[in-house]
């Protein structure tokens, strides 16, 4: 019995795994997640600070930073954020987002909370974190939307518009002749 288990779940991983499998695409939305994070991260600091940059949030910016935007990184990847076009943005897009900030936002919470026991960390306050989590959503969501937008709405008018979509389902040598001859006009 335990080796169906065990089956059970390597299957599972794998299929995980496949679904998450690093992409061309996915490591550009990556790095696309990665500039938002570090955007959002500094906007909660300067928020906070009301509409500056303090010297004394100067440190735990510099000591945090990385930290943050790395473990964001590994939990939208993780939950496959990074896998999906943005210009394919979905309703359920936005409720992984809400899910994967709001377990960003929990990690940093524990980790604040715990962070003395690790020696030498700097703990981010916890008005930073709250207005972080809300700015990645924005961020995130709202670049969602703009690719989305601009994927339905701008890209079909500039295209010449006289371009016809066709679908030949024959897998003979005749079929896939036609379908030569049609990607050629």
């Amino acid at each position: 019995m335990p080796s169906r288990v065990a089956t059970a779940v390597a299957n599972r991983l794998a299929a995980w795994w496949d679904a998450r499998r690093p992409t061309r695409e996915a490591i550009v939305v990556s790095a696309m997640l990665a500039l938002i994070f570090e955007a959002t991260y500094l906007a909660a600091f300067y928020v906070r600070a009301e509409l500056l940059f303090k010297a004394s949030d100067a440190d735990v910016i510099l000591r945090t930073i990385l930290f943050v935007v790395g473990i964001k990184l590994v939990v939208f990847y993780s939950r496959g954020l990074c896998h999906r076009p943005w210009r394919a943005a979905r309703f359920a897009d936005l409720n992984r987002l809400l899910r994967a900030s709001t377990l960003c936002l929990l990690v940093f919470v524990a980790i604040n909370h715990f962070g003395h026991l690790l020696g030498g960390w700097t703990p981010i306050p916890r008005s930073v974190l709250l207005l972080d989590w809300v700015f990645t959503i924005l961020g995130v969501g709202g670049m969602q939307a703009i690719a989305r937008s601009l994927y339905e709405e701008i890209v079909p008018v500039t295209h010449g518009g006289t371009r016809k979509t066709a679908l030949v389902i024959d897998a003979s040598p005749a079929g896939r002749e036609v379908a030569r001859m049609l990607e050629g006009m």
